[in-house]
C-alpha cells in the first residue's frame, strides 16, 4: 500500500475529519440564516461552549457511524469459507511434534502433560491402529522435583496449587 493510499484510508475513516465537516455545514446553515429556530441558536450557537459541545457530538456521530459500517463489513464477510477442508487424518502443526519427547531415554523422564500431549497427538494423528503409543510417565506430578522442570511447567504447577 503506498503513502497516498494509507493517508487516504486514514482520512476516510477519520470521525474528527467527518465530524469537523458535520459541524462546519451544521453551523454555516445557522449563520446563513437556514436554521432560524430560537431554540436551536440560544442551546447549540449561543456560546462557545455549546460551539465545543456540539463539535464533540458530531465527531462521536461520526465515530459510531463509521464502526457500524465496520461491523456491517465484517459481517458481510462472516459467511464465506475461509478455511479449507481438513485433510484425512487431521492436522498436526509440525513443532508440536520437535516439542514431544521421542526417544525412550527422554521418555523416561515425560511428565503428566507429555503423556497427554502424545496421547492426543497420536489420537489425532492417524485413526487406524499404527499410531505410535505414547510414552508413559514414570512418575507421577506429585513426585516430579520442581527444580528438575523447566521454569514454564514449574509456574504453571505453581499456580495450579501443586
Amino acid at each position: 500500500m503506498s503513502k497516498l493510499n494509507a493517508l487516504t484510508t486514514f482520512l476516510i475513516r477519520s470521525p474528527i475529519l467527518w465530524g469537523a465537516a458535520l459541524s462546519f455545514g451544521f453551523f454555516g446553515l445557522i449563520h446563513m440564516g437556514v436554521i432560524t429556530n430560537p431554540l436551536v441558536i440560544r442551546y447549540l450557537a449561543g456560546h462557545w461552549v455549546e460551539y465545543v459541545e456540539v463539535v464533540m457530538f458530531f465527531v462521536g456521530l461520526a465515530a459510531l457511524v463509521i464502526k457500524g459500517a465496520e461491523i456491517r463489513s465484517q459481517r458481510r464477510d462472516v459467511g464465506g469459507e475461509w478455511l479449507e477442508p481438513i485433510p484425512e487424518g487431521g492436522q498436526i502443526p509440525p513443532t508440536l511434534w520437535r516439542w514431544l519427547p521421542r526417544s525412550s531415554k527422554r521418555a523416561e523422564k515425560a511428565t503428566a502433560i507429555n503423556h497427554r500431549m502424545w496421547s492426543a497427538v497420536s489420537a489425532r494423528r492417524s485413526t487406524s491402529s499404527s499410531a505410535p503409543d505414547p510414552p508413559t510417565p514414570s512418575k507421577t506430578i506429585s513426585s516430579i522435583s520442581p527444580t528438575s522442570m523447566p521454569r514454564g511447567p514449574r509456574r504453571a504447577m505453581g499456580w495450579c496449587g501443586l
